[in-house]
């Protein structure tokens, strides 16, 4: 998957290590959606940066207890704990952040595919609104130091249930009182690879002998590695505060019909592309800023802060 993103152009967004700073070291980190894509990066990745204990939180018990399985096989020693529950049962939360009293918290658990959302607008409310603020309001009742919220670049000029519940959040945590809890957020676009991401997509209707769909010749996305993502999320719980949203040099669009003709040509079969055009929710084009918001630089170099405008 990377290098189909590297013949296309894909520079990778490369963060030394020292920018990770080493807030993580010897504390109890909990993940929420732990066992989905993004989650299961984090919670490998800092499984091995010497944290006390991994809480991994996730309604799906197949995809926690996988991500818990490879992690065993790399670091036996570590303490985990695998937690099934859902952000949306309050009660249950407490429960969790009272018995082992996490320090930090990734919070990437969300409905996030974009057209299935449009079809259940209430449960997308529910889980991504009602669900962070679920999460915000205990972690700060629990006295968590740091939690860091994953947002999503269709949260910019939303045009989907989707985007909207992500904005909302990000709305939310600008205006939340969290006292001593830092609640940064960052945003960025499609990780290669990752549940929904047209990739796998892609893979399985080769496999199925195509045809490839895709939405129009023109729709383009914004595309980064797990690799990427990851550790820009670890870099923007280093140096975030509560408010700030930061975004990824993600580097040039990538349009989706140059993905498929790759994949196609790596297939070695004859397969058709067919167009379906744009579904309710969806944007020909995604942006990682929004109308009144600009990126300005940090100190890291290919890491940005949205201001304001």
């Amino acid at each position: 998957m990377n290098d189909i993103l590297k013949r296309l152009g894909h520079k990778p967004l490369v963060i030394p290590e020292e920018y990770y700073g080493d807030y993580l070291e010897g504390k109890t980190v909990l993940v929420t959606g732990g066992g989905g894509s993004i989650g299961s990066g984090i919670c490998k990745k800092i499984s091995d940066m010497g944290v006390k204990a991994l809480i991994i939180f996730d309604e799906y018990e197949n995809g926690a207890y996988d991500i818990w399985q490879d992690i065993l096989a790399d670091a036996p020693h570590l303490e985990i704990k695998v937690v099934i529950g859902s952000i949306c049962d309050r009660q249950r939360l407490r429960e969790v952040f009272c018995k082992y009293r996490p320090e930090i918290i990734f919070h990437t658990a969300a409905h996030k595919h974009v057209v299935l959302m449009e079809e259940n607008e209430g449960e997308a409310y529910k889980n991504n609104v009602e669900g962070t603020r679920n999460v915000l309001e205990e972690a700060k009742a629990c006295g968590v130091e740091r939690m860091i919220f994953v947002s999503t670049d269709k949260a910019a000029n939303p045009a989907g249930v989707m985007g909207r519940t992500k904005k909302a959040c990000e709305d939310m945590i600008r205006e939340f009182d969290a006292g001593s809890l830092r609640v940064p957020a960052v945003r960025f676009g499609n990780v290669a690879g990752s549940n929904g991401s047209v990739i796998p997509l892609f893979k399985r209707q080769i496999e199925r002998g195509g045809p490839l769909t895709v939405t129009r010749p023109d729709a383009g996305r914004y595309f980064m590695s797990m690799d990427e993502a990851v550790s820009f999320i670890i870099t923007v719980g280093n140096i975030g505060n509560t408010g700030d949203i930061y975004v990824p040099d993600m580097g040039a669009m990538i349009m989706i019909e140059d993905i498929a003709k790759v994949m196609i040509e790596d297939s070695g079969k004859d397969i058709e592309i067919t167009y379906t055009g744009i579904k309710a929710g969806e944007k020909v084009r995604e942006e990682l800023c929004g109308e009144g918001e600009e990126l300005e630089a940090t100190e890291i170099p290919g890491v940005f802060i949205i201001k304001s405008i």
